[in-house]
């Protein structure tokens, strides 16, 4: 769900990285809005309900075929 560096960053479950993370974000806003922007835009296009409710749209008439 998240590209590392595109939609987001991933960390190891440890406060270190975490911390680093957030810095790297705090230190530069105008990246961390693009990441967070992108991320909006990927999730509505695949996770809205208008795209759910198609997806099931199209599985039922491909089951009722």
């Amino acid at each position: 769900m998240i590209d590392e560096g595109e939609t987001g960053l991933l960390v190891p479950v440890e406060e270190a990285a975490l911390r680093t993370a957030l810095q790297r974000l705090a230190s530069d806003p105008a990246r961390a809005k693009e990441m967070g922007t992108k991320a909006r835009e990927i999730a509505l296009a695949r996770y809205s309900s208008e795209r759910m409710v198609d997806a099931y749209l199209a599985l039922y008439a491909q089951a009722t075929r």
